[in-house]
């Protein structure tokens, strides 16, 4: 299992995040996903590709950066 961690710095309250969470609640691979609106990141948990993730969240209308990966064992 991955973490995935993304900035998205035009997330701005709970509407936000629950757009983004119902965009990816289909994608396959995704096992958690934390927002913290204060530091504006998003930390995915699960085997889903990061690129997937990425593009989903633009195609909401947000922007996504990947700030980093790590694989927990």
């Amino acid at each position: 299992m991955a973490d995935i961690i993304f900035q998205i710095n035009d997330i701005h309250c709970e509407k936000c995040v629950e757009k983004i969470r119902k965009a990816l609640e289909n994608l396959g691979g995704l096992e958690e996903v934390h927002f913290d609106l204060d530091e504006k990141i998003v930390r995915v948990e699960g085997e889903a590709d990061p690129i997937a993730i990425e593009q989903i969240i633009q195609d909401t209308g947000y922007t996504a950066v990947q700030l980093q990966s790590e694989n927990k064992h």
